[in-house]
């Protein structure tokens, strides 16, 4: 029996967080896979240390030899050293395929433990799901030795809905998602006279501190969100800079697919990225919208954009979209490893 080992993931109201780990759950579960519960949110220290011996134990016990093991990536340190043994332990014992799917690097994002010792616990799966090419090459510079799959963007299932972007106006764009000076410091220093509107959803916002081009239009649950984005593109942006890259926040665009990519995606909006991300090349190679320097060129660039040009952005996107919300990027990569 295939296995996914995961906690127990429900959306949580309005924060986005759970989104991707839910949809992952619900995708392979309909592929067939037992999700064997390591805990759930709300239990207190000793209860998740007694929770996940038994899930670890029940496990054991039933994967066998060709099963496949899926496990997901970040949990605490100490946690994902213990999951990591594990999957040594039983791919040494029971010889069976075992998965870490990436959703977050760590020691990238955050800076704070050394890449090489995050790569140490990643070794002990014999496979490994990334977000795109550059992390994979990151991975394998860094010593990853683990086999490499590479999912393409994070899935999104939602009910599949038909918008009219045509209708919003030409310099109107959404930016959603966690909206704090942490996360996303660069609203605050947008130029008071840009010539662009921007629509603003999601938590964290600083509403007294906005530039006079932005409203924000409130929080909304993963599933309602796509329904209340207004915009012509979704931008993807992070950090303090107009320029991104100058900290670490926005220099893990360099590595990482933001779920929120594929949340516009699957809304049926075309985006725009940075042009040094990771995600730029998938972007504009897909015709699935365009990459910009710096935040100060987007005027222009959607000034340039013809009703033409706008079309061929749709339709690439509705082709996407239609992957996304059937879970067709995850299903492709598991499939990928258990015929491997």
């Amino acid at each position: 029996m295939n296995i996914l080992l995961a906690e127990i993931t429900k959306l949580d109201g309005k924060n986005a967080g759970n989104k991707a780990r839910a949809d992952v759950q619900s995708i392979l579960e309909g592929l067939g896979f037992k999700h064997i519960h390591l805990y759930k949110k709300g239990y207190g220290k000793i209860k998740i240390i007694l929770s996940t011996i038994l899930a670890l134990i029940k496990t054991f016990f039933i994967v066998t030899k060709g099963n496949c093991l899926v496990v997901e990536h970040p949990y605490t340190y100490s946690y994902e050293r213990m999951l990591s043994n594990f999957s040594k332990f039983l791919r040494k014992n029971k010889h069976c395929k075992t998965v870490l799917l990436i959703h977050d690097i760590n020691s990238i994002r955050f800076g704070k433990i050394p890449v090489k010792k995050e790569i140490l616990l990643f070794n002990n799966y014999s496979h490994i799901i990334c977000h795109n090419e550059v992390m994979k090459k990151f991975l394998i510079e860094n010593g990853c030795k683990s086999k490499i799959v590479v999912l393409g963007l994070f899935d999104y299932l939602i009910e599949d809905k038909k918008r009219n972007n045509f209708l919003c106006n030409k310099n109107e764009i959404a930016i959603a998602g966690n909206l704090s000076k942490t996360k996303c410091g660069y609203l605050y220093e947008v130029p008071e006279n840009i010539d662009i509107k921007i629509n603003l959803y999601g938590i964290g916002v600083k509403e007294k501190d906005l530039p006079p081009c932005m409203q924000y239009k409130g929080a909304y649950t993963p599933e309602d969100l796509p329904d209340a984005l207004i915009g012509r593109f979704g931008l993807i942006w992070d950090g303090t800079s107009l320029e991104c890259g100058k900290d670490i926040v926005g220099n893990y665009l360099r590595y990482n697919n933001p779920h929120k990519a594929s949340l516009y995606i699957a809304s049926g909006i075309p985006v725009i990225v940075w042009n040094d991300s990771a995600i730029a090349s998938y972007v504009v190679n897909n015709k699935l919208g365009i990459a910009v320097n710096n935040l100060l060129e987007i005027p222009m660039a959607l000034n340039n954009i013809t009703e033409e040009q706008y079309a061929v952005f749709i339709k690439s996107i509705n082709d996407e979209k239609k992957k996304l919300i059937n879970g067709e990027h995850l299903k492709y990569s598991i499939n990928r490893i258990l015929s491997d």
